[in-house]
């Protein structure tokens, strides 16, 4: 990744630069991203509705309406996906 990252700021230096080169492509990158920050949301949002509901005993509409937000954004990023 830091490969083309620097490709890129050599190009944008360059005005001279080559216009038949392959334009960068950061698809795998950003998917690899987008899937890590989206399972860290999930283990965040899992672990205070664990901590709300079985330590504190204490669930209430904020953390309902928390988890509907989690399970909306978790069926939109598997349709996303297809």
């Amino acid at each position: 990744m830091f490969s083309k990252m620097a490709v890129l700021l050599r190009r944008d230096s360059d005005p001279e630069s080559d216009a038949d080169e392959e334009p960068l492509n950061f698809q795998t990158e950003l998917l690899v991203l987008q899937n890590i920050l989206v399972g860290l949301a999930l283990i965040v949002v899992l672990a205070r509705s664990y901590v709300r509901y079985y330590i504190i005993k204490a669930f209430k509409i904020d953390d309902w309406v928390m988890l509907f937000a989690q399970v909306c954004h978790q069926f939109s990023f598997l349709l996303a996906a297809v």
